[in-house]
């Protein structure tokens, strides 16, 4: 799959501790491009996105994500 690195978010002050951070992804990030309409799209649909302080299997949260409506961009 593809990776998008997101630097600089908050870290925990003290072990233990927890943070509620916001990212944003814009919908270019989900899109792909469709040849036959030459127009890029973002299709409705159930994501996974795992966020971690790296990319071993022990440091990652799984999160769901779920696109609604479809978009032509």
């Amino acid at each position: 799959g593809e990776y998008i690195q997101i630097d600089n978010l908050p870290a925990a002050d003290a072990p233990g501790e927890t943070k509620r951070v916001s990212i944003l992804i814009a919908a270019k990030e989900l899109a792909y491009y469709n040849t036959e309409e030459r127009t890029w799209i973002v299709e409705a649909a159930d994501y996974v996105a795992y966020i971690g302080k790296s990319s071993a299997a022990a440091d990652l949260l799984c999160v769901g994500l779920q696109i609604v409506e479809a978009e032509n961009m």
